[in-house]
Order: C-alpha cells, then sequence, then structure tokens
C-alpha cells in the first residue's frame, strides 16, 4: 500500500499525543505529581497562561542531580527553574516533514503543537517512526549502534547513573548472565527518584536511592532483534512494549543496540530524498 510522504501530510491530519501544562510558577512538587498521575515525561510551562517552555523528565532529573540540595524539598522549588530555556512548537498547518526536521535540529523527542497560543498535543519521533514503519527495507544490521555497555540486574543504581552517563545514546542493557533482561535509562531513574521525593525529604530520598538495585527499577526488555531482521518487527516490538532501545542479538552473542532515535533520523534521511518518497 502506498504511503504519503511526511512532506505530503499535515500535522491536522494525524492524531496528537497529549500533554498537559503547568505555570512557571507552581511548585517542583506538583509538576512531579502530575508527571507521575498522568504517566507523562514532559509539560508544557506557561507564563500568564501563555506556553513559554517546557519541561522533562529527564531535564528535571539532570538539574535535581547537579545542584546543591541541602535544606531544599520539590515543594520549595519553582517549576521556573527546571523548563527549557527555548520553546520550540509546531502548527497544525505545517507538514510532518517540516516538524521532523525541526525535532532533529532542537534535538527534541517531542514538538508542542500550538493553536491560539494554546498547546493542544504533540507530534514525536515515536509517531514518526510508527507511521513509516512499513516504508522501504531496512535490515537492523545497516542501523544498529555498536555497544558493550551493559550493567548487571543486581547492580546499585549509582553504579547504572555513572554507566548510563557514559553511554552516547542515554540507555544500557541490563544483562543476567551476559544475556540481556531489561533497559534502564536516565527515565527511569529518574521516576524512581520521583517517587521517593513524593513520599519524603530529599536528604532521605537520597539514602533510600543509593540502596535500590537495577532490577528494581529497569524496564524489562527480554525480546531482541537479529541483525539480519527488518526494522519493521523491531518497530513492532519497541511499539509494543514502550521500549526506546532493543538489544541486537547474533549467534546468541549482544552486538549492539536498535534505538528509536537512530530509526526516527534514518527515515528523515530517507524521506528528504526524492525516491524515497516515491514508495
Amino acid at each position: 500500500m502506498h504511503l504519503d510522504s511526511l512532506d505530503k501530510i499535515k500535522v491536522s491530519n494525524i492524531p496528537l499525543d497529549k500533554v498537559f501544562t503547568i505555570s512557571k510558577s507552581d511548585k517542583l512538587a506538583q509538576l512531579i505529581y502530575l508527571m507521575s498521575k498522568k504517566g507523562a515525561d514532559r509539560a508544557i510551562v506557561t507564563s500568564e497562561g501563555i506556553p513559554v517552555g517546557v519541561a522533562t523528565i529527564k531535564d528535571v532529573f539532570i538539574k535535581l542531580s547537579t545542584r546543591r540540595l541541602i535544606g531544599l524539598s520539590p515543594s520549595s522549588m519553582s517549576v521556573s527553574g527546571f523548563m527549557s530555556d527555548k520553546f520550540v512548537s509546531g502548527k497544525l498547518d505545517e507538514d510532518l516533514l517540516t516538524v521532523s526536521r525541526r525535532m532533529r535540529d532542537e534535538d527534541i523527542s517531542a514538538l508542542p503543537i500550538i493553536s491560539d497560543r494554546q498547546p493542544i498535543g504533540l507530534v514525536t519521533r515515536k509517531m514518526i517512526v510508527g507511521l513509516l514503519k512499513n516504508k522501504g527495507q531496512i535490515k537492523v544490521k545497516d542501523i544498529v549502534t555498536p555497544s558493550i555497555i551493559t550493567i548487571n540486574s543486581d547492580a546499585k543504581l549509582p553504579q547504572a547513573l555513572e554507566k548510563i552517563r557514559k553511554s552516547p545514546i542515554r540507555e544500557i542493557v541490563v544483562v543476567v548472565d551476559d544475556k540481556p533482561v531489561g533497559i534502564i535509562s536516565e527515565k527511569e531513574i529518574a521516576l524512581t527518584l520521583f517517587d521517593l521525593l513524593s513520599r519524603d525529604s530529599i536528604h532521605h530520598a537520597d539514602s533510600a536511592f543509593k540502596k535500590l538495585l537495577v532490577m528494581d527499577v529497569m524496564k524489562r526488555a527480554d525480546e531482541y532483534v537479529e541483525p539480519d531482521s527488518y526494522i519493521e518487527k523491531a518497530i513492532d516490538i519497541l511499539l509494543n512494549k514502550e521500549l526506546n532501545t532493543l538489544p541486537v542479538m547474533a549467534d546468541n552473542e549482544f552486538i549492539g543496540l536498535l534505538t528509536r532515535d537512530v530509526i526516527f533520523l534514518k527515515f528523515l534521511e530517507l524521506e528528504e530524498r526524492e525516491g524515497w518518497k516515491k514508495l
């Protein structure tokens, strides 16, 4: 079946992911609570009802982990200290190629769509990957990211965080007896810290955090793909399991990772070629 190229599809023609807003003067505790309750990884930050920035789980976590937080708590810190410095958005009448390029160029995974000065939803990299999964024939081996960074499931969370920050894709594979069993990223660690913060002070949350094991917070990923598999199969697993990363195995050995971001960038590269658009 023919699939229109991204430059032929308007944002207004696709369902958008939901998004919620929060005032920049609200407290961080409220943002953390709403993210956990809604299962959201970002919020649009407003000032007097107008969007001015975005606050993501990862950004909040990074800023929390690099600040001197003695004597502070999420109820004493405002959202304004954790929002992006720049607000990037899209419009309903723009095509998906344009907004996909914007996500790539701004290095963001989701783009808020604005109508009448208000956010009405998100276009995401995940969405674009799902739309294009049946277009063309690309094998996993063509876009696999070689990686040898792994961590045992019984390792402590601080150790995992140190390894994640050394990984170019900010996610690592969790292994048991050298076999992949899960994925852990800053997002899983951040959500765990947020949960602890919602129940206790930063001092006690930090103490509890250091005692947790990787197996306590990892996202289970006991499926994998082989190098000669087509990425359509990999995309189905990523979407169905709500994963960003999938282990790649060859001859029963872990050889690398296939990430949703790499797939998105590959699709976007191909969409910018005239021949691919005609498929």
